[in-house]
């Protein structure tokens, strides 16, 4: 069993999108943590938006997000 199973550098809409969405990537994972294969459900992300819909839905258990002055300086992160 893995403790933990995330996507991988969530950053725009359309990465939500396909992960949420009907036959999506979501679907897979619940599926997997139901039977036992994994015990959590994560992702990073790369986008304030992104991250905050993810964790809105309700289905996912982490979120690891950057956090560190290049992502502030360069990416806006945290503005």
């Amino acid at each position: 069993r893995l403790d933990l199973y995330q996507f991988h550098s969530v950053s725009t809409d359309a990465d939500v999108d396909d992960i949420l969405g009907g036959g999506g990537a979501m679907e897979v994972f619940r599926r997997l943590k139901e039977e036992g294969k994994i015990g959590g459900i994560g992702f990073s992300a790369h986008s304030e938006p992104a991250a905050v819909r993810l964790i809105e839905s309700g289905l996912v258990d982490t979120c690891m997000f950057p956090i560190n002055f290049a992502a502030y300086h360069y990416g806006g992160v945290g503005r």
